[in-house]
């Protein structure tokens, strides 16, 4: 069985040397994958099941991802949702292309 982490591009994660510790200790661990997604809904007021808070920051999964790849060797990365339609359409299609090019190069950074 391959195990992965899900969810680790909000909240407490927002700080860059904090995502770096955890996804170097996760590959450390042996986990093989890292996954994120975002939210652009959230209930206001807060329901039970919402795993947020309608303010709580998330950062983009595409660039939180260029991090994690910047800091770990093997790490598999992934997205559980990225949702397209809502992004700036001048925005889109480069996001990819910068990730790409920012883990190739070593040399990112995620707002914090």
């Amino acid at each position: 069985m391959e195990l992965g982490v899900y969810g680790l591009n909000a909240k407490a994660t927002l700080e860059p040397t904090v995502t770096a510790r955890l996804a170097r200790r996760a590959e450390e661990l042996g986990y093989k994958s890292w996954w994120v997604g975002e939210h652009v809904v959230l209930p206001s007021p807060r329901t039970p099941d919402s795993p947020l808070q309608p303010t709580d920051p998330m950062l983009d999964p595409l660039i939180h991802l260029a991090y994690v790849a910047a800091v770990t060797e093997r790490m598999e990365l992934g997205t559980g949702i990225v949702i397209l339609p809502s992004a700036t359409p001048w925005c889109s299609p480069s996001r990819p292309r910068a990730w790409t090019c920012l883990a190739q190069a070593g040399c990112c950074s995620a707002p914090g």
